[in-house]
């Protein structure tokens, strides 16, 4: 009599263990990157928006200065749920738990508001990058860390064109 019974051997087993293995470690560090990015491009967004709020509060009530300057409640704009705002010295901050919103203002003399977006993940101190969007002169740019490769794919990532370095730590690029 002939046994057919068909099954997997222990080496068959083991090499297909070993491919899935392999797919899973080069495939999670690129979702990983994935996910940061989609939450980058999320908060240029959510960025932009404020902006366009702060804008339309300086065509009312004129040029953003540090006595004439907007509050949270002042912008005609809703957050998702989860933020969390608060007053930090000279700006107005909206945190939540990927992203934080500060209102500034520039008090060097050029009359010019700018929304910060940054990513409490990276630490506020330090962080791997941040967008300032510009009200008055209608620019955006992005701050990326030069030890940080991440930070400089989510500017890129952003349409992000070098522009200058900064300083030592920071590359500057300016988004299209």
């Amino acid at each position: 009599m002939l046994n057919n019974k068909k099954a997997f051997t222990l080496i068959e087993l083991l090499v297909a263990v070993l491919i899935i293995g392999i797919l899973a470690a080069i495939a999670l560090p690129q979702y990983q990157k994935a996910v940061k990015k989609a939450g980058f491009s999320q908060a240029f967004v959510l960025g932009k928006a404020v902006n366009s709020a702060q804008k339309m509060w300086s065509l009312i009530h004129g040029d953003i200065t540090p006595l004439n300057r907007p509050t949270w409640q002042d912008l005609d704009i809703s957050l998702p749920e989860g933020f969390v705002f608060s007053t930090k010295g000279e700006y107005y901050r909206a945190v939540s738990q990927k992203v934080s919103l500060d209102l500034r203002v520039d008090t060097e003399g050029y009359n010019e508001g700018f929304v910060v977006v940054g990513f409490p993940e990276f630490g506020q101190a330090g962080s791997a990058a941040q967008m300032f969007f510009l009200t008055k002169s209608d620019r955006i740019l992005c701050f990326a860390q030069k030890q940080k490769k991440i930070s400089v794919d989510l500017c890129t990532s952003i349409n992000g064109i070098f522009q200058k370095p900064f300083d030592s730590t920071y590359d500057i690029y300016i988004i299209k």
